[in-house]
């Protein structure tokens, strides 16, 4: 990014993979050949790429660099601020390692992070989603904490409108079928794996219907899932819908009665806050990040006790979809968050402040 400083404008340079690529030209984004990289290879897995990227930043004599969600895997010339994202980065727990498979994997993917964590370092400033995460960060890398800010994730202001103005309150335990959407990827930290238990525990306690909607690849996750499936009989419980385009979330959200995000491991899902638009109960794992987002608006369930988690389910069924207190809540949480515009401005506002800081 090439900034004029007396103007206090930016003029926008971009370094893009080919997928993000297609998108923009989905939405038409219309920016100059000449100030958008586009990269075949990812810089995390290819010395061209980084090269590419270094002499991008070069020629353009651009003044201070701002990557979304790092490591950028380059030590650059000028100032860099780097957004970090990834939980295996700040705050992932030996348990979390675990969860990738065997002892093999698992200290594979164990370096892997150290070796993101080793670049992570070569940044200047960083951005971070949550608290927990800037002081998990902080304490594993020993920085000051002039050099951290927090900017949340925000929520679809698209999401949300269309929530306010539906404005419904049905009882959940009224529907002839409860649908329990579980947006989620295929990794094993998302926690989508406990599901076939935590149904299984579900069917003694009640007589409702109800069916899991999942939104999962074929990958080894589902096929452990599906497998589970058929050894417990509870195939009618559950549903795949696969992957989904994000122009249906508001159509997912609005078939669904709870919401249910098992994640093990997360920085700051969108989901969370995509739950609260929507007026929609939310089940999360019982975790310090989620937490921190989440507060009292979610209810928390431990995933190793799938009985327990399945009385919570039954007690879900039985109350309203939310009543005042929750949504006064979630209302105060999404303005504390703000939308995407807002991230966009906070974002803006600091890259300014480290500008000025920096000449």
């Amino acid at each position: 990014m090439k900034s004029t400083i007396k103007e206090k404008k930016f003029d926008w340079y971009y370094a893009v993979s080919q997928q993000v690529y297609d998108l923009l030209q989905i939405w038409e984004c219309n920016i100059d050949q000449y100030k958008i990289l586009i990269f075949e290879k990812s810089p995390a897995r290819s010395k061209k790429s980084r090269k590419l990227l270094l002499q991008f930043v070069k020629k353009n004599e651009v003044e201070l660099v701002y990557t979304m969600s790092g490591p950028a895997y380059v030590k650059f010339p000028v100032t860099h601020i780097l957004g970090i994202s990834n939980a295996y980065i700040t705050h992932a727990s030996w348990e979390s390692f675990r969860l990738r498979g065997g002892f093999i994997k698992t200290i594979k993917y164990y370096f892997y992070a150290l070796v993101q964590f080793y670049y992570s370092l070569k940044a200047d400033y960083f951005i971070f989603q949550t608290n927990y995460a800037k002081d998990s960060f902080k304490k594993r890398a020993f920085i000051k904490e002039k050099k951290l800010t927090v900017i949340p994730n925000a929520y679809d202001s698209r999401v949300k409108d269309y929530f306010n103005l539906k404005n419904e309150s049905t009882e959940v335990g009224k529907k002839e079928l409860i649908r329990i959407f579980c947006p989620g990827a295929h990794y094993p930290h998302k926690g989508l794996q406990f599901i076939p238990e935590i149904i299984h525990e579900l069917e003694e306690l009640t007589d409702i219907k109800f069916l899991f909607i999942l939104t999962l690849p074929k990958s080894k996750v589902l096929e452990k899932i599906e497998k589970e499936v058929e050894l417990k009989k509870i195939k009618n419980r559950i549903e795949n819908i696969g992957p989904y385009n994000y122009d249906q979330i508001i159509s997912l959200l609005e078939m669904s009665d709870i919401i249910f995000i098992p994640s093990l491991l997360e920085t700051f899902s969108a989901s969370y806050l995509e739950a609260m638009c929507a007026q929609k109960p939310l089940v999360v794992a019982n975790k310090p990040f989620a937490k921190d987002i989440c507060k009292s608006y979610a209810y928390y369930v431990d995933l190793k006790k799938p009985k327990e988690v399945a009385a919570k389910f039954v007690e879900i069924f039985s109350i309203p979809a939310q009543n005042q207190s929750k949504t006064k809540l979630a209302e105060d949480i999404l303005t504390e968050f703000g939308n995407q515009e807002d991230r966009f401005e906070k974002i803006s506002r600091y890259l300014q402040e480290i500008s000025k800081s920096s000449n």
